[in-house]
């Protein structure tokens, strides 16, 4: 059964409006203050700025640009297959993933960013964490997380793209696309708003899929869209089996 939006979306909703120009200022969270302890301020404090920021956040991001990476995903699934929309936005990708012939359905944790998702597709929406995905296990025979990822504090990175793997079917596909850099870090978005970002190199990036049992079948940087001084690392990858996994990844050295 396919889950619809879980949490109401209240229209009396009173959105705070931001600019949407992030800049890498020192910001410091309430844990950081000496308040919440860090796994909370983290994902709380992201999700509440993205609540804060959805309505120019949609503004900004309502069509899709990554056409030829969609491509690139779409034509090596089956039409009619199940897809997730991991991190989903404000929909424009469920839409567009829609369009491919693919049944898609948008997951995020973000009321404030669902709430403009189901003014741009009509696929069904979930409320949730991709830490814990609310389906059963083999589910999908697709996933799609572009820049949702990286904001996983890195000690949670494994066990979420397990996650990403327990919710796929034998040779299910993943997309996911992380920033390339070192280390992770709060940006500020505002004088008090802010988003938590973990950053990847390419080898990184491949030992985690591998370990989650991935099997990288494309992988290709890409400059930021937007004009920004930022480098992106994509990766599609088949969920496979740790034995299968490994087998590859000796054949690739």
């Amino acid at each position: 059964m396919v889950s619809k939006l879980v949490q109401p979306v209240h229209q009396g909703y009173v959105w705070l409006h931001i600019q949407l120009s992030s800049t890498e200022r020192p910001w410091k969270s309430p844990a950081e203050q000496g308040g919440q302890d860090s796994q909370t301020s983290e994902l709380a404090i992201t999700r509440q700025t993205y609540d804060d920021i959805a309505i120019d956040y949609a503004h900004a991001y309502s069509t899709t640009i990554l056409d030829d990476t969609l491509n690139r995903f779409a034509t090596r699934l089956n039409r009619g297959e199940r897809v997730l929309d991991v991190g989903c936005g404000v929909g424009q990708y469920s839409a567009t993933l829609q369009q491919h012939s693919l049944r898609v359905v948008g997951i995020d944790n973000s009321i404030g960013m669902l709430r403009h998702a189901r003014l741009n597709t009509t696929t069904p929406l979930c409320a949730g964490d991709m830490q814990a995905l609310p389906y059963h296990t083999g589910t999908f025979g697709g996933l799609w997380a572009s820049a949702a990822f990286l904001h996983i504090p890195r000690r949670y990175a494994l066990n979420t793209l397990q996650e990403f793997r327990r919710t796929l079917r034998s040779n299910g596909l993943l997309y996911i696309s992380v920033k390339q850099g070192e280390g992770e870090r709060w940006i500020a978005f505002s004088q008090d708003r802010a988003r938590f970002f973990t950053f990847y190199q390419p080898d990184e990036m491949d030992r985690l899929l591998q370990s989650a049992n991935f099997v990288i079948v494309e992988r290709w940087n890409s400059v930021d869209y937007r004009g920004r001084s930022e480098n992106w690392l994509n990766r599609l990858a088949i969920a496979t089996t740790e034995k299968d996994a490994a087998f590859h990844e000796q054949s690739r050295l």
